[in-house]
């Protein structure tokens, strides 16, 4: 999904930066452009554009309000970074939609070099906690998505409420510890630091690519059923 959103920006970019080399820049055929997009990546809720100023330009619905995205970090890593290619945010709260999005964005420049803006892209948090739901897992399971910087993007749990708000950088001891030994992957057991009281098992994965953390967790009980059925057909077997 994400290689699919980097190449709906890069067409972007190059349509937007190419008008305005040319100072003819149709604001119809633009933002028509950005809302094909958006229709053609799955998931994906919305395509838009700013312009140097940090302000939303292009891709908005009529009738929105006017929102300024100067305040964002990954504007800012955009606008002070020309080689910082596709920045991933970490999750923030849509000033125009007003949800929970996890953005995606990549710079624009004007013909001399300078800072023109960017065009970003949004998936709602809510529709990846959908997809994870697909997996079902067993109650008391749960799958965790999060940024870099630990944020959690979404969570999804199995027949139980989650209690770790979007965006919380919280997490358990043993997971820091876990973490700290190996930041690429491992597996742990949470404890009563965690946020959420179920006890679980948990392995995670941080992307190599893009550097976010997956991390699934199966109730210990649930973990543990198994090998408590395999060890009661040995007892049997033992004292026949």
């Amino acid at each position: 999904i994400i290689d699919t959103i980097d190449v709906a920006l890069l067409s972007a970019v190059d349509e937007i930066s190419r008008q305005q080399t040319v100072n003819k820049v149709d604001i119809d055929s633009i933002n028509h452009l950005l809302q094909r997009q958006a229709r053609r990546v799955p998931h994906l809720a919305f395509i838009r554009s700013t312009d140097q100023f940090g302000k939303v330009i292009y891709g908005v619905e009529n009738g929105s309000k006017t929102a300024y995205l100067d305040d964002r970090e990954f504007f800012k890593r955009l606008r002070d970074d020309p080689n910082a290619g596709l920045v991933i945010s970490q999750p923030v709260f849509a000033k125009i939609a007003q949800k929970w999005v996890w953005a995606f964005a990549r710079r624009l420049n004007h013909a001399d070099g300078s800072f023109a803006g960017m065009v970003y892209a949004s998936i709602y948090t809510d529709e990846i906690e959908k997809l994870f739901s697909q997996i079902h897992m067993e109650a008391g399971g749960s799958i965790a998505i999060r940024h870099q910087n630990i944020n959690l993007i979404a969570r999804t749990t199995f027949e139980r409420n989650n209690p770790i708000p979007i965006g919380s950088a919280t997490i358990s001891q043993p997971f820091k510890d876990a973490l700290k030994a190996n930041p690429q992957s491992g597996s742990y057991t949470s404890d009563a630091s965690s946020t959420d009281p179920i006890t679980r098992i948990y392995s995670y994965q941080r992307s190599s690519k893009y550097h976010y953390l997956i991390n699934v967790g199966l109730a210990t009980e649930v973990a543990l059923s198994g090998w408590r059925n395999q060890l009661t057909a040995v007892s049997l077997i033992i004292t026949l």
